[in-house]
């Protein structure tokens, strides 16, 4: 299996890369705004009620949410096991799929901040002081990194701290998102599976980065 170095991962995954962005980053990003667009018209439309509107897409965009961080935060270790065509791909498009996770963290944001009114009404308590406060920090990072993910603003910030940045958020949104799934296993059994893919990734990574370290 063919290596690369760690310097080499690092700058097919920055967004300075010359084919990260451009007219597929921007399909990329129009794609996810169109959708979630028609996605909200359709939930609200066959909805029973304006509250089940708010609770379905504030449940399918925290779930799409997590399915394209695990993605993004996969790429990097996949990278740098495996040089196909595919990891190479995944690595050139980090950034756009980073910035449709955003954007989907926005709209999902959105539905956080409206349904609060209706919890009762929907028959649910809502959320405790540490998923107000962990997601209040993720969305931080996430709004931070997503401000960063342009030519000038990483310029701006330097690429020291531009990795520390977005090292750092990575691991802080891991965080809140495992914590979120661990604790909707009683209430959706199928969260396990993604508590596993957690937890899977979040070891491999970890080692990989250990591994980089050590030679240098």
């Amino acid at each position: 299996m063919s290596q690369t170095s760690p310097a080499s991962q690092r700058s097919l995954a920055t967004p300075t890369h010359p084919t990260a962005g451009g007219p597929y980053g921007n399909a990329m990003i129009g794609l996810t705004t169109a959708g979630w667009t028609l996605w909200v018209s359709i939930a609200f439309t066959t909805a029973a009620s304006v509250p089940a509107a708010l609770h379905d897409m504030g449940f399918a965009t925290a779930r799409v949410g997590c399915a394209l961080f695990l993605l993004v935060f996969a790429i990097q270790p996949l990278r740098g096991l495996l040089n196909s065509r595919a990891s190479r791909f995944l690595a050139v498009r980090r950034r756009d799929l980073g910035l449709c996770f955003a954007l989907t963290m926005a709209v999902h944001l959105v539905f956080v901040l409206i349904l609060p009114p209706f919890w009762g009404e929907l028959d649910r308590e809502s959320p405790d002081a540490f998923t107000l406060v962990g997601g209040g920090i993720a969305y931080a990072f996430i709004a931070a990194m997503a401000a960063t993910s342009f030519v000038r603003t990483r310029s701006w910030l330097g690429p020291q701290r531009w990795h520390l940045l977005h090292r750092t958020g990575a691991w802080v949104i891991w965080i809140v998102f495992f914590q979120t799934v661990v604790s909707g296993i009683p209430g959706h059994p199928g969260n396990a599976v993604a508590a596993t893919a957690f937890v899977g990734l979040g070891l491999l990574r970890a080692g990989l980065h250990l591994r980089s370290r050590s030679l240098g």
